[in-house]
């Protein structure tokens, strides 16, 4: 278990993790708060622990939030892909019809997203060997060709790029 991992696990069962190599006791936000109402046990813990470190500083720990994932950054993202048209119709289709046939109609669709682009949001994936499994800017160079090619030969329309007003679907 890393050390990260040791303050997360101890920040979530007592509320507070000592920090000894950077001299720091990171405390919870709910730990905070009660620990500024006089006598209750988060006072108690935080005034023993002060005592016996006086040199530490107490730091209030919020984890970042993950940024979530919109409906419209995966439409772009699926557009630049190569494969767009067939994708982009899935994701739609799937779109319309997670509302009826799934309790969480969101997870649903960034659950096939994810499967179905397991390297979103990094630019170049290697793989244990070394090899290179995904580069950003060569798929979107193969995707636009393809676009080319098709639009050139007439074999489909080339999918617009999503515009606000094409995001406004009922979920």
């Amino acid at each position: 278990m890393t050390n990260k991992e040791m303050m997360l696990a101890a920040l979530k069962d007592s509320g507070h993790f000592i920090d000894r190599e950077n001299n720091v006791v990171y405390v919870s936000p709910k730990f905070n708060h009660e620990a500024e109402k006089f006598d209750t046990d988060e006072c108690k813990t935080l005034d023993a622990v002060m005592k016996r470190f006086p040199q530490m500083t107490i730091r209030e720990y919020v984890p970042k939030r993950k940024a979530r994932l919109t409906f419209q950054a995966m439409e772009v993202f699926i557009c630049q892909m190569p494969n767009a048209e067939k994708n982009y119709d899935e994701f739609m289709r799937l779109r319309k019809t997670a509302p009826a046939s799934h309790r969480n109609p969101y997870k649903a669709v960034c659950d096939w997203f994810e499967k179905k682009y397991p390297y979103y949001g990094k630019s170049i994936v290697y793989n244990d060997e070394g090899k290179q499994v995904w580069n950003l800017v060569e798929a979107s160079r193969l995707a636009k060709e393809e676009q080319a090619r098709r639009a050139a030969a007439n074999e489909c329309n080339v999918i617009p790029m999503p515009s606000a007003a094409d995001n406004a679907i009922s979920a």
